[in-house]
């Protein structure tokens, strides 16, 4: 039973994430899954820390609302 929530729970997980515009997207893998910082991100994206900072916050209240409305 555990595995068959498990694997829901990331196929609801995927489906949120492909929902986001890309830039969203890889904003959150970058932090999320490479472990990188405001500043690294900000470096492979030309943009700065605050301007990272800003829009992971979006991403992550977008993300948040996608998870939510996936059944």
């Amino acid at each position: 039973m555990r595995v068959l929530e498990t694997k829901e729970l990331g196929q609801r997980i995927q489906k949120s994430l492909d929902s986001l515009p890309e830039e969203y997207r890889l904003l959150l893998l970058l932090v999320a899954d490479e472990k990188l910082s405001y500043d690294e991100v900000g470096t492979l994206t030309g943009q700065s820390s605050d301007a990272v900072r800003g829009k992971l916050h979006r991403a992550r209240k977008t993300f948040a609302a996608a998870f939510h409305q996936t059944p």
